[in-house]
């Protein structure tokens, strides 16, 4: 039961951790796109 609750905890662990990552990605290639879109068009 308990190394259930164990493989578990760290599977969750797991998906969260590649969940940030992912979202954090995701910002950081918006946040390149919006910059380079400001520093070519915005002036």
């Amino acid at each position: 039961m308990h190394k259930i609750n164990n493989t578990t905890f760290i599977l969750l662990l797991n998906i969260r951790l590649w969940l940030e990552e992912f979202l954090f990605v995701i910002i950081f290639k918006k946040g390149i796109v919006i910059y380079t879109y400001y520093a070519c068009f915005g002036k």
